[in-house]
C-alpha cells in the first residue's frame, strides 16, 4: 500500500511539473536585440488562446496593444524617446480584467530618435515583397529629395484610396490595417490612409508617424500622419484630401499643425 501511494503522489507531482511547465510554454517572450532600432519584439511560442495585451510605459506614457498571435513574432515601436522603458505582457482574466504574466524592463539609447519611424511594426506592417512597397521604390527611384518623394507618395495615394465610409461600422475594436490588402482594394478607413502611406514612405527612407487623435478636418476620432522632411515633421491628411479630391474640391499635402490634435504616434 505504501508503494502505491508513493507511486500515485510521485505521479501527481509528475503531472503538476508538465502542467506547469506546458503553461510556462504558452508565455510570450520579450525579445530586446532590435531596441536599437527602436523596436521590441514579441515571440509567440506555443500560442494560448487566451487574449493577451501588451503594455509599454515610459514615464507618464503608456501605449496599450492587443497582441494578434497569428505570426510567431510582431514588432512594436518605442516611440517615446531615449530613456528607460517598462514592458508587461498581460492575459485575459475574465471579461475586462487581466493579469501580468511577464514583464522587463530595459534602457532605450538611440542615437537617431527618428529611426523607429522607419520600422515594420504592428499597424505599420511593411516588407520588401509587398506590392505597395514595390511601387513606392517604382514611383520615387530617380527622384532628387525626400520631398519629392514625399509628394509622389501622398499623391498616388491620394488619387487611388477612396475612403470606405461603410467600413468604420464593420470592424473590430482592435482592426489593425494591412498594407496590401488596402493597396490591392484601393479602399479604407482613415485608420488605412495613414497606415499604407507610412509604411510606403518608411520603405524609402523617410520617416513617417501614424498618427491618432482629433481634427477640425474630421468629425470623429481619427488618423492622419506626421512625416519628416527638411528637418520638420510635417502634417499630412491623405484620408481628408482623397474626399476632397473626389468633391473635385482643393487640397494640399502639407496641413496646419493647428487643426490636429495629437493623442498617440506610432
Amino acid at each position: 500500500m505504501k508503494r502505491v501511494l508513493a507511486l500515485i503522489l510521485g505521479l501527481m507531482l509528475l503531472m503538476s511539473h508538465v502542467v506547469y511547465a506546458n503553461d510556462h510554454c504558452n508565455i510570450p517572450k520579450i525579445d530586446t536585440s532590435k531596441i536599437n532600432k527602436g523596436v521590441v519584439s514579441i515571440l509567440y511560442n506555443n500560442k494560448s488562446h487566451k487574449k493577451e495585451k501588451l503594455i509599454i510605459e515610459k514615464g507618464n506614457s503608456r501605449y496599450v496593444y492587443t497582441l494578434q498571435k497569428s505570426k510567431e513574432i510582431e514588432d512594436f515601436p518605442l516611440q517615446m524617446g531615449r530613456g528607460p522603458y517598462k514592458v508587461v505582457v498581460l492575459e485575459n482574466v475574465k471579461d475586462n480584467k487581466y493579469k501580468p504574466i511577464i514583464s522587463d524592463t530595459f534602457q532605450v539609447s538611440l542615437t537617431d530618435e527618428n529611426r523607429v519611424f522607419l520600422q515594420s511594426v504592428q499597424g505599420i506592417e511593411w516588407n520588401e515583397s509587398m506590392d505597395a512597397i514595390i511601387m513606392a521604390k517604382k514611383m520615387t527611384d530617380g527622384l532628387k529629395n525626400d520631398e519629392e518623394k514625399a509628394k509622389a507618395i501622398y499623391e498616388y495615394i491620394v488619387s487611388n484610396i477612396k475612403y470606405d465610409s461603410t467600413k468604420k461600422n464593420k470592424i473590430a475594436s482592435d482592426y489593425l490595417p494591412q498594407i496590401d490588402e488596402i493597396y490591392q482594394e484601393g479602399g479604407g478607413i482613415c485608420y488605412d490612409f495613414s497606415s499604407i502611406i507610412a509604411g510606403m514612405l518608411r520603405s524609402v527612407g523617410i520617416p513617417a508617424k501614424l498618427i491618432k487623435g482629433y481634427s477640425k478636418n474630421a468629425t470623429s476620432y481619427h488618423s492622419w500622419n506626421e512625416v519628416y522632411i527638411n528637418d520638420n515633421w510635417i502634417v499630412i491628411d491623405a484620408c481628408y484630401d482623397s474626399q476632397m479630391k473626389a468633391r473635385n474640391k482643393n487640397y494640399s499635402m502639407i496641413k496646419e499643425p493647428v487643426l490636429y490634435e495629437k493623442k498617440y504616434e506610432y
